[in-house]
C-alpha cells in the first residue's frame, strides 16, 4: 500500500476534541501534518467520510501551542471491540497555527533522526 501523505508528519498522542456540528467528541490525536491527521475516537459514534469537522488540540509540550484545524473525515478503520481510527484531510488552518504546526512537525522529525557518529 502506498503512502498518500504529501507533507511530513509527527506522532503526537495527545487528547483532543473533535467537533461535528454541535457535538464535541473526545479523541486521541495520533499523528499530524499540515496536510492531515489521524485520530482515535474515545467512544463509538456514527460518523461518515466527507463530514466536515474541527479538531482542537495542543502540541505535545507541557505548554504547547493550541491549534484548531478544519478538516474532512477521509477514511475509517475499525476493528470490533477497539476504538475507531479516522484519517482526516485538513481544509483550513489559521496562518499562525499553521506555522506553529509546521515548526512542531519539523522539530519532531529532527528528534526522531538517529545520531550519526563523526568517526563513521
Amino acid at each position: 500500500m502506498s503512502d498518500k501523505r504529501q507533507t511530513p508528519r509527527a506522532r503526537l498522542h495527545v487528547f483532543a476534541s473533535l467537533r461535528v456540528g454541535r457535538q464535541i467528541l473526545p479523541c486521541m490525536l495520533l499523528d499530524v501534518s499540515e496536510g492531515g491527521l489521524s485520530l482515535m475516537l474515545m467512544r463509538e459514534e456514527e460518523l461518515h467520510p466527507n463530514h466536515q469537522v474541527q479538531v482542537s488540540f495542543k502540541t505535545g509540550e507541557e505548554h504547547g501551542k493550541s491549534i484548531d484545524v478544519d478538516a474532512v473525515l477521509v477514511a475509517r478503520r475499525g476493528i470490533a471491540g477497539m476504538p475507531t481510527l479516522w484519517h482526516l484531510r485538513t481544509r483550513r488552518i489559521d496562518l499562525g497555527q499553521r506555522l506553529a504546526l509546521r515548526d512542531y512537525v519539523q522539530t519532531q522529525q529532527l528528534r526522531a533522526r538517529p545520531l550519526t557518529s563523526a568517526a563513521a
